[in-house]
């Protein structure tokens, strides 16, 4: 059985970048250490070693918007659809995996005005932001995931050739 390798897909606003790891929470970590801008992470999905396929077909899609390398002028959800369109077209089961939380937690959080907060120790302060990389435990939906990948693709491809052209 092959390692879990995940693809992601993280912007700044104006340009998305789409990525792969076997170690996400990582890798989206140095990208932040690395970026001058401020990233969100806007997918995380998980393939069982099929990744670099996936990001590669992904690539091939979004061709006509690369700015360079990984990064692209699209929207989060164009790239989003392209990664899931990839893995449909290679015949790969991508699970969406990422349930992020893209502001840090808060070290204190107050429940109630007379209840003392609830504060976690500042070593468990999350630095930019905590990944659930836990793989669902089936496969459902998987047909339609990818159907669902092709026509967001076409819409969100259709939105940007509108947004460009006038």
């Amino acid at each position: 059985m092959r390692a879990l390798e995940y693809v992601y897909v993280v912007g700044n606003g104006h340009a998305v970048k789409i990525g792969k790891s076997t170690t996400p929470e990582a890798r989206i970590a140095s990208l932040h250490t690395a970026s001058s801008s401020t990233l969100v992470t806007y997918y995380v999905g998980a393939t069982n070693g099929e990744g670099g396929a996936i990001e590669r077909a992904a690539h091939s899609l979004l061709r006509p918007f690369r700015l360079n390398s990984e990064w692209f002028s699209s929207t989060p959800e164009a790239a989003i659809g392209a990664v899931q369109e990839a893995a449909r077209s290679l015949g790969v089961a991508i699970i969406r995996c990422d349930a992020i939380r893209i502001e840090a937690a808060p070290t204190a959080i107050h429940v109630d005005p007379g209840t003392p907060a609830i504060t976690r120790r500042q070593r468990d302060a999350p630095v930019v932001h905590k990944l659930n990389l836990s793989v669902p435990r089936g496969l459902t939906g998987t047909m339609l995931l990818g159907f669902a990948a092709a026509v967001g693709v076409m819409i969100a491809f259709a939105i940007q050739f509108l947004i460009i052209n006038g």
